[in-house]
């Protein structure tokens, strides 16, 4: 997905699908949640039918994302690299044959570099639905071929700068918008890492008491578990028993410890 609008364009192929009661789908995280009775395999034809990838987790390795976050860096630095000269010439606005066509060379490698937002718009046109690989195609597709009109027919004016400059620039907060969603992953991952992975559950039968130590994911709702102090807090809850100090400051920035008692909640 490239922007919101394609989230949105996928929310409603899934919403006009039989079964289905309702749907997120989640830009940011590439990840669709959707709630009903329908089967995977419909709800996967459905998104590629709006000309979208399913992608399955076990193939997004992190060396795969890592080798694709790469490709992008090297994608928008040859495209400065290319869309720079055509700009500089474009200052000095000479009608010579060469700078025509050294501008049309220079913008033939970037065009080629933003291949993608044209693939991405022609399957729009085809599913009948517009994003920003549309309007990033219209403008920069038709600023290209106004200029080799005017080329042809001597026009004072070209813009092959605009066509390079523009998909040059895309392709640069495209490889930044990744790197920043990469690094806030990163990030929660290590939040996560700290959480404990397990955790001292709390039986109470009659008059009896028992404590067993279980993994953080069989924990159910509505169960009893312990934290001694010192201890991470090992998921959300609402304390029942016992008076205690928390740091919060991972989650408020708070540096003051907050008094938890009866009835507190706590966050994991």
């Amino acid at each position: 997905m490239r922007c919101v609008g394609c989230a949105l364009s996928i929310e409603k192929k899934l919403l006009a699908l039989s079964g289905v009661e309702w749907v997120s789908v989640n830009y940011a995280s590439q990840k669709a949640l959707v709630r009903g009775n329908v089967s995977l395999k419909s709800l996967c034809a459905a998104i590629e039918s709006a000309g979208y990838q399913v992608v399955h987790e076990k193939i997004k390795s992190p060396e795969l994302e890592k080798n694709r976050f790469k490709k992008q860096k090297i994608e928008a630095f040859l495209a400065l690299f290319f869309s720079l000269p055509v700009f500089v010439l474009s200052m000095f606005q000479v009608n010579e044959d060469w700078n025509r066509e050294v501008s049309f060379l220079f913008t033939l490698p970037v065009l080629f570099l933003g291949r993608s937002f044209f693939v991405g718009a022609w399957k729009n046109i085809k599913h009948r639905s517009a994003n920003m690989d549309s309007l990033v195609a219209m403008g920069t597709g038709s600023a290209f071929i106004f200029s080799l009109v005017g080329w042809q027919l001597k026009w004072s004016h070209l813009y092959f700068e605009s066509t390079a400059v523009v998909l040059s620039l895309i392709l640069l907060g495209r490889a930044l918008e990744e790197a920043a969603k990469r690094k806030s992953s990163t990030a929660l991952t290590d939040l996560i890492m700290l959480l404990p992975q397990k955790v001292i559950l709390f039986v109470r039968k009659e008059s009896l008491s028992n404590e067993r130590e279980i993994v953080i994911s069989d924990l159910k709702k509505g169960d009893l578990f312990l934290v001694r102090p010192g201890e991470i807090i090992p998921t959300d809850g609402k304390v029942v028993e016992g008076i205690s100090s928390v740091e919060e400051a991972k989650l408020t920035g708070e540096g003051t410890p907050k008094e938890k008692r009866v009835g507190s909640v706590v966050f994991g």
